[in-house]
């Protein structure tokens, strides 16, 4: 018996001491995944990894089927309408035979549904809410892989999973 007591104390004094009155253990100066919702790009450019791949590699090997330059992309975040529980900085990836890129992640306000959309006419931003998301487990590929829809402008874009290849017909570097 005197031996659970002496383990209760030094347990609670192991609590007492790791949570001090300015601890900051777990957190990432704010930073939590796909954080700061409006913004451009995910953590505010699209420098996000997953797996060692960055989605800035996904929107360069998903050229623009009407060749603009990648700089030209409409990117926007609005919320998604997902029916799963989406962990915090997780990030599923769907390209369009287009070369749009979008991304669903987890944030702390809620799941969010990014674009980066390649310019068209009559298109100064996206618009609606993405339809019929479906976040795939498996993948050849690095990232984890979703499809969805999404109007753009006079268009529907239909971003699919990236083992059937890129906007040219090539196979993205990164899928086996």
């Amino acid at each position: 018996m005197k031996s659970v007591s002496t383990l209760m104390i030094l347990l609670l004094l192991a609590v007492m001491a790791s949570c001090g009155k300015d601890n900051k253990s777990g957190k990432r100066n704010g930073n939590y995944g796909f954080n700061q919702l409006g913004t451009t790009g995910l953590y505010r450019g699209t420098g996000i990894s997953y797996n060692g791949l960055s989605l800035q590699q996904v929107i360069q090997e998903n050229p623009c089927a009407n060749g603009a330059p990648h700089q030209y992309r409409i990117v926007q975040t609005i919320p998604a309408p997902v029916n799963s529980v989406i962990a915090n900085g997780d990030i599923w990836v769907g390209v369009t035979s287009f070369g749009d890129v979008a991304a669903v992640g987890g944030t702390p306000q809620g799941p969010v549904f990014q674009v980066f959309a390649c310019p068209r006419s009559q298109m100064t931003r996206v618009s609606g809410v993405p339809q019929d998301i479906k976040l795939l487990p498996y993948t050849s590929c690095g990232f984890k892989q979703m499809n969805a829809s999404l109007s753009l402008g006079d268009a529907i874009a239909n971003f699919r999973i990236m083992d059937y290849g890129n906007s040219a017909g090539a196979k993205f570097s990164y899928c086996r």
